[in-house]
């Protein structure tokens, strides 16, 4: 699927020529990597669920405003 991405391509490609900070894009097996952190298209249907799944969970997620505040 990342072969196939525009979205990658064009990362991959710019990470090659130099034209992105290489201390916060990698590639390594395959995947673009962001701060260390693997780097998902934006327009995917897993981002959404993926920060769901991270904000909505009671380890991860928020507490609610008035625990918060």
């Amino acid at each position: 699927m990342v072969e196939s991405d525009d979205y990658f391509k064009n990362i991959k490609i710019k990470v090659k020529e130099g034209k992105l900070d290489p201390g916060k894009y990698q590639l390594k097996s395959g995947l673009v990597y962001y701060k260390g952190r693997i780097l998902i298209n934006p327009t995917s249907s897993l981002t959404q669920i993926l920060i769901a799944e991270h904000h909505d969970t009671p380890v991860e997620g928020h507490s609610g405003y008035d625990k918060t505040l």
